[in-house]
């Protein structure tokens, strides 16, 4: 074959030179602050956290008369004023637990405000702490040298916060996602705080388990426990979890669940049962004449309540009518196939609170014998006679075949083999009088 040498592609004048600015300030640089008449802001300040004690106070009698315990601490959101930061390191001292940051865009004429949301816990004994931190923005002057013009105390604390609210359920969203309607049932990632010692962690767990299935809300039994955090998989509305200081008293974030599947795998069997039930009602199953997903591998058991709807008993096959339907006992594989075909992720089936379609339906045909394996050169003719089988059942089904199995033996480096050719042939419908075209898809190792 003659050699052909081209000239590399060489890209011109398409580069700029900048200067780089760091997105965060550097050592012994200072946050921007804005400017604040400290009167009139600390005043406002305090009178909103006056607003949120009162409030707080006002849920915890309606829960003490229903026989509950009152948190000892309350939960605070501190917003920002626009494209300023809050100094968060501040919201983490003197007994002030910052639970968790978020921030938010929001659309204003000629670009966007950026503002940023802390929620913070704050003990019921140190309310009182603050509210004298900002008491001093109001009356006490700070000097940071004797040359320098004197500044409000705690002006970097106090001067960015816009806004203190009580916290609500939308205050432990850190997802970017909007936050689920109020009456939607759907799983959570409930990340709870954790306190020294260790027996502090496992009494937050048990509250926050208790108050969340008072509530009817159903909490995994299976939590996972890190450093500074233990999470659990929840599944609730916003309207239930919303009832409760208690149980919000536990929190640090909500997020949606990314759920391994070892989180379903390893829960005890009744309630794998309750996670099945539930999303169970949420799928629409395919109707009888939906196209299909032929699978040819080691059999199918369909007695499992989320296979049981993919496939009827008739679409049920063997090639060999002496090794049975069912996948096999010592090596099964079909069955774990029709699920992956079925669903694709099962978990994130399980973990979500959406409707799940499916438009096709599955068929099997058991083309591995239980026990010893299948002579190499039978490859070809077995898979011929497991099309021929579905095919002789519902002849007017549109389908593709799926095949996980390979031969290790002989891969003839990559060269067509008897069985490949079949398959081949098979696809092509070439030997056949009407040449019916076929789909396959194949591992190929």
């Amino acid at each position: 074959m003659e050699n052909k040498f081209f000239r590399h592609f060489i890209l011109n004048n398409k580069s700029k030179s900048e200067l780089f600015t760091s997105p965060k300030p550097g050592r012994g640089s200072k946050m921007a602050i804005p400017e604040r008449e400290p009167h009139r802001h600390a005043e406002k300040l305090l009178r909103e956290l006056d607003e949120c004690t009162k409030e707080f106070e006002s849920i915890n009698e309606i829960q003490k008369a229903q026989g509950k315990i009152s948190p000892d601490g309350i939960i605070l959101e501190f917003a920002s004023k626009p494209n300023f930061d809050l100094d968060l390191e501040k919201f983490d001292k003197s007994g002030m637990k910052l639970l968790n940051v978020r921030q938010r865009e929001f659309p204003v004429p000629g670009g966007k405000d950026f503002v940023t949301f802390a929620t913070v816990r704050i003990p019921l004994e140190k309310i009182e702490t603050f509210e004298k931190k900002v008491e001093a923005f109001k009356n006490e002057k700070t000097f940071a040298k004797p040359d320098k013009k004197a500044t409000p105390k705690n002006q970097q604390l106090v001067a960015p916060i816009e806004k203190i609210s009580l916290a609500k359920l939308k205050s432990f969203w850190t997802e970017t996602k909007d936050f689920p309607p109020e009456n939607v049932q759907i799983s959570w990632e409930a990340w709870l705080r954790c306190e020294e010692p260790p027996e502090a962690q496992d009494a937050i767990l048990e509250r926050f388990s208790i108050e969340a299935k008072t509530l009817g809300v159903r909490v995994s039994d299976a939590p996972f426990r890190l450093p500074e955090n233990i999470v659990v998989l929840i599944y609730g509305s916003a309207q239930q979890l919303s009832k409760s200081t208690i149980l919000m008293d536990c929190l640090t974030e909500l997020r949606i669940p990314s759920t391994p599947v070892s989180f379903f795998r390893e829960m005890p069997s009744y309630e794998q049962k309750e996670w099945i039930d539930e999303a169970m009602q949420r799928i629409s199953w395919p109707k009888q004449q939906a196209n299909r997903i032929c699978l040819l591998d080691s059999g199918v058991n369909r007695n499992h309540p989320l296979l049981e709807k993919a496939l009827a008993d008739h679409d049920l096959h063997s090639c060999n009518p002496s090794w049975g339907i069912a996948d096999s006992i010592n090596r099964p594989h079909g069955t774990e196939m029709a699920g992956l075909a079925f669903f694709g992720d099962l978990a994130e089936v399980l973990a979500s609170s959406a409707s799940v379609r499916i438009p096709y339906r599955l068929e099997s045909v058991k083309i591995l014998p239980d026990f010893g394996k299948n002579p190499e050169k039978l490859y070809g003719s077995i898979t011929k006679e497991s099309v021929a089988r579905v095919e002789s059942q519902e002849p007017f089904a549109k389908r593709l075949f799926a095949m996980a199995v390979t031969s290790t033996e002989s891969t003839d480096k990559g060269r067509p083999t008897l069985w490949s050719s079949a398959i081949d042939a098979i696809s092509s419908g070439a030997m056949e009088e009407d040449k019916p075209r076929r789909l396959f898809f194949y591992q190929l190792w």
